[in-house]
Order: C-alpha cells, then sequence, then structure tokens
C-alpha cells in the first residue's frame, strides 16, 4: 500500500468465474469529505490479485470484491485500507507582506487547499533570499494554524524574494511565493547657517 495504491489479492471461490467487479467507498481524512465511491473491473476470471491506482492520499477506503459468472453473484467480504501520506502537491493559496522597516518584513500566508495537502500539514519553512546584495536564510514556523512570521536580520533598501515552503507529514514540501523590499534607510541632511554681524 502506498499514498496513491492498495493492493489486494484474493483466494479461488468455489465455482468458475467469468469477471471480478471491485467496488469501493472512500473519505478523504484531511477534507472531512461526505463518501464518495468508485469500482474497477477485472475481465480475468482467473486473476487472483489486483492493484487499485489512482486513489485519493491519506484516505480511508472501505473495499468489496464482487466475482461474477453465469450463475449469478459472489460479494466478499468488506476489508478497510487507509493510503499513506504524501508530500503537499501544491504550496499555501498566497503570500503577502505586512508591517516592514529597515531590517525586517511580517510574512503572510494562505492555508493549502485541503484536496493538496496529501495529509496533515506540520509547519512552514519561510526562506529569503536577495541577489543585490546575496543575503539569504530561512526560519520554521510549526503548526498547520500558524500562518504568518517576522522576517528579521534583512538588509535595508533590498529587494527579496520569499518562499513558504509546507512541511507535510511525509517531510516532502510544495512551495509558494513572491517579493517585496524592505524600507530604505533614511538620510538627515543638516543646514548650518551662519549669522554675519556687522
Amino acid at each position: 500500500m502506498t499514498a496513491t495504491t492498495i493492493s489486494l489479492s484474493w483466494t479461488q471461490p468455489g465455482s468458475a468465474v467469468d469477471s471480478y467487479t471491485v467496488s469501493y467507498t472512500y473519505t478523504i481524512r484531511q477534507c472531512g469529505s461526505g463518501v464518495m465511491s468508485g469500482s474497477e473491473e477485472i475481465s480475468d476470471g482467473n486473476a487472483r490479485s489486483f492493484m487499485l491506482s489512482g486513489l485519493e492520499e491519506d484516505s480511508d477506503y472501505t473495499i468489496t470484491l464482487t466475482a461474477n459468472s453465469a450463475v449469478g453473484t459472489l460479494v466478499s467480504n468488506q476489508v478497510s485500507a487507509t493510503t499513506s501520506t504524501a508530500a503537499p502537491s501544491g504550496g499555501p493559496s498566497s503570500v503577502t507582506f505586512g508591517d516592514s522597516n529597515l531590517t525586517s518584513i511580517t510574512v503572510q500566508w494562505g492555508e493549502i487547499p485541503c484536496s493538496e495537502r496529501n495529509g496533515e500539514i506540520t509547519g512552514y519553512t519561510v526562506e529569503y533570499s536577495s541577489t543585490d546584495p546575496p543575503h539569504s536564510g530561512s526560519l520554521t514556523v510549526s503548526g498547520a494554524n500558524t500562518r504568518t512570521s517576522v522576517v528579521g536580520g534583512l538588509l535595508p533598501s533590498t529587494t527579496y524574494t520569499f518562499s513558504v515552503r509546507a512541511q507535510g507529514a511525509s517531510s516532502a514540501t510544495a512551495t509558494s511565493g513572491t517579493t517585496a523590499t524592505t524600507r530604505h534607510t533614511g538620510t538627515t541632511i543638516v543646514l548650518l547657517i551662519g549669522l554675519l554681524v556687522r
């Protein structure tokens, strides 16, 4: 069993079989979805195994096997299985910026759509880099519900590219990103005025 496949096997029924039907229902755990269903036909009556593929990640499946023959059908008992988690297939829905000053920027991001999480989101990594001058770094944000972070230690008057990387239960990642610029350094001009007294 993997994130998108479940391997089935069974013993020979007592009579000849023309074909099999694999029927299943499932729910996607992270989405709290309703019950959905599907089926696959196996034309080989001599088959003793089958790989269900193209399944949803981190989902609960209930499966039955029906043997079809000229004299009728024979339905197996139900079996249950849960597909494993996988890397998020999408990044956070948006990356935006809040307050900024000379050396820090507040980075904010939206949730990953539930259909793209492929399992529990355990945290995020905020990565940043600039090319002129070269400067880069990263920080980790724990938990799925914390979606803002103040990134400090930046260079003034510098344009940075920010990426927010989602950490899934399988440790793989997906990324969304955009750019922002730290504020310019202030310049103070002092005028010296001389008074001439005659």
